[in-house]
């Protein structure tokens, strides 16, 4: 972490889930990890969804309730609830 972000959610330093954001700045939230299991909201499609697997740019999310998989790029993903 730069002194140009501040940690916004989770993560100790040491790889755990976390977000990232610019220090200051009025940019949204980007994700930094994406664990499986996190609950987030995806902006695009205005839909909540648990994330099942993250890759670069393009996370796998399912449905609360389950269902049927989606993707989305992980810049338009937040936390759920934040």
């Amino acid at each position: 972490m730069t002194d140009r972000t501040e940690r916004v959610l989770g993560g100790a330093g040491d790889g755990s889930a976390g977000l990232e954001r610019e220090a200051g700045g009025s940019s949204p939230v980007v994700p930094r990890l994406l664990a499986p299991g996190l609950v987030v909201l995806d902006l695009r499609v205005e839909r909540v969804g648990v994330v099942q697997e993250a890759g670069c740019e393009t996370v796998w999310l399912r449905p609360r309730s389950g269902g049927r998989e989606w993707e989305a790029r992980a810049e338009d993903l937040r936390v759920a609830g934040t």
